[in-house]
């Protein structure tokens, strides 16, 4: 049972849902932060989930104050505490606007923020429109950049692994699309329940677009929902991750995301818990996803410290975590003190050398291991005189699905033959990685059972940029070469290019390149470890008919002149090639298949 106030008949061009529980300290600020917004034409909905304190009365005294406001404005007083995902829906089934927004009750806005995004959406017809946030401490305050791409597929990508606010209050989207896929919220999960709805409306979603400006100030209090966790909270953080499991599962999507998904999974419940100090805690946190700490040294979203701590944690090792956090703590209180900065070298050498002494005694770092050899299946070859060439591997494979290919075409006016070509890509994929795929990812397995002629491998770059280590990437490739020979596939095998992966390692920071000095110790590579990867390749190949078992792209192929013009084929980042190098690849590429099918016949 609940009651309105207001009514409100006609459409207007955005609705705010404001949603509310006690929170009579910080209602004022919102609720004055939206009524003075230069956007006219806005619908106000306060959702209150029946407080027990003067909220709902402190925003009806303010609303007296402004008159132009109060036709716009709906109260909504549910009799009974449904929790924050049943105020909201409350809230979306009454909304009669064009575009709909959340704000939170004890956060505040910029004046012009709904009109900029109106605009923003208005202008380039997008079906949710998003801000940058600043994140308010009391004394201090951060802003994080919202990182939008025009390619929907990295908007969810990003979505999970954090590159973008899972908070529904900082993007302003289309009614229609909630409304025409039934989108509404998961009854009974409080916490997360925002990135669930964000996910479905991504995948619905034709096009997200952002403004850089930090529109959004996103409230932090001891009292807030992002500083508490209750056991009702904790249920619904691991509720929510599984369904975010099964959404992408029964969408299909699982394969593509699988790396995002897990990470998802594993920075949630390491939310839950911030140190191992309780045992009882500690058992649950380990046994709660542990399909996700495989992983953990490749979530590069934590620094190394914080992925040293977790990786000790992983192994249950939970009082060493903790004294390394002490530890940790300890080296900044000392930082801020008055020592010599000899002193503070001496101290982060000590613990430095204990640590790494620890973790090769322990083999706490499990990423660092190559494969384990699997059981082959059968692939069936065809006989149909089409030329199938697959290209699979790491985010260089992914990518290339969105440039033309350019395979086919070059193939098919050389030799007359008829040519398909399958890509799959997993951004960040390794050669351990990518062995396993073979043989547990569908997506993959299913190109391979499709019975490739050639089978172009896209990976090394992430072996090299990881520092894996040169006898682990050995191991890895002579596995899948192997796969690929004893399939009848004949592998391409492309040389890790040198410009990219050396120059992105020099422009880093003293920091990151003292982890890669400890990743370095541990797997026994170089700084300069690229030519020392391809000699391990070379090596390999000695075993193969190169020609006949093996193709190889040389590196020198991609550019004769050297190196310094390869900068012309790379993207920005220069970890990816563009266009431009998805042309040249693809023509090296169809060469030396046309080569061998000259050679066959």
């Amino acid at each position: 049972m609940r009651f309105f106030e207001n009514e409100i008949d006609m459409m207007p061009k955005v609705s705010v849902i404001v949603t509310i529980y006690n929170r009579e300290k910080y209602i004022e600020d919102c609720a004055r932060s939206l009524f003075e917004q230069t956007l006219d034409d806005v619908e106000f909905l306060f959702v209150d989930d029946a407080s027990t304190d003067n909220s709902v009365m402190i925003l009806r005294n303010l609303l007296k104050n402004y008159p132009k406001r109060r036709s716009m404005t709906k109260i909504i007083c549910l009799e009974k505490n449904g929790g924050r995902a049943f105020a909201r829906q409350t809230g979306i089934d009454n909304v009669t606007g064009e575009y709909v927004i959340h704000v939170d009750s004890d956060d505040w806005v910029d004046l012009d923020m709904l009109e900029k995004l109106y605009e923003k959406a208005k202008e380039t017809y997008a079906d949710i429109v998003g801000c940058n946030v600043t994140h308010e401490y009391g004394s201090y305050k951060r802003i994080f950049s919202q990182d939008y791409s025009d390619d929907m597929d990295e908007n969810i990508r990003r979505l999970l692994n954090g590159k973008i606010f899972p908070s529904l209050c900082t993007s302003l989207t289309h009614s229609s699309l909630i409304r025409d896929n039934h989108i509404t919220f998961p009854q009974g999960l409080d916490t997360g329940e925002d990135l669930l709805f964000n996910l479905n409306l991504y995948l619905h979603a034709q096009k997200v677009v952002g403004v850089e400006n930090p529109f959004y100030h996103y409230r932090h209090t001891e009292d807030s929902g992002s500083f508490k966790h209750t056991e009702k909270s904790i249920n619904s953080v691991i509720e929510v991750s599984r369904r975010i499991e099964y959404i992408m599962r029964e969408t299909g999507n699982y394969e593509r995301f699988e790396h995002e998904i897990l990470f998802r999974k594993f920075s949630m419940k390491c939310a839950l818990i911030t140190k191992f100090d309780n045992q009882a805690y500690n058992q649950l946190w380990l046994k709660l996803f542990p399909e996700t700490h495989k992983y953990i040294w490749s979530y590069k979203q934590f620094n190394w410290k914080r992925r040293l701590e977790l990786s000790l944690a992983a192994n249950n090792h939970f009082k060493l975590a903790l004294l390394f956090n002490k530890i940790l703590r300890f080296q900044n209180r000392i930082r801020k003190s008055f020592c010599s900065p000899i002193i503070r070298y001496l101290f982060f050498l000590f613990w430095g050398i204990f640590f790494c002494g620890y973790c090769i005694l322990h083999n706490l770092v499990p990423y660092y291991t190559p494969a384990e050899q699997k059981k082959s299946y059968d692939v069936f070859k065809n006989d149909d005189g089409i030329i199938r060439v697959a290209i699979i591997g790491d985010s260089w494979a992914y990518l290339h699905k969105s440039h033309q290919c350019i395979i086919s075409s070059l193939i098919n006016k050389k030799i007359k033959q008829e040519v398909r070509v399958r890509d799959y890509g997993i951004c960040g994929l390794t050669s351990k990685g990518l062995y396993n795929s073979l043989f547990e990812n569908d997506s993959i397995r299913s190109i391979i059972r499709w019975s490739p002629d050639y089978c172009v491998i896209l990976i090394g770059v992430n072996d090299t940029e990881q520092k894996i280590g040169k006898s682990y990437f050995k191991k890895n490739m002579e596995l899948i070469l192997d796969f690929m020979v004893e399939s009848k596939i004949i592998p391409v095998v492309i040389e890790i290019p040198n410009y990219g992966i050396e120059y992105t390692y020099y422009s880093r920071s003293i920091k990151e390149r003292m982890w890669r000095c400890f990743s370095m110790f541990l797997t026994r590579s170089n700084v300069n470890c690229i030519n020392e990867y391809n000699n391990e390749l070379q090596c390999i190949l000695m075993k193969y008919h190169i020609g006949d078992d093996v193709l190889v792209v040389r590196t020198e192929d991609w550019n004769p002149i050297g190196w310094h013009d390869l900068r012309g084929i790379y993207t920005s980042d220069l970890m990816h090639i563009n266009k431009k190098g998805y042309a040249v690849l693809d023509s090296c590429l169809a060469n030396i298949i046309i080569d061998r099918e000259y050679h066959e016949k």
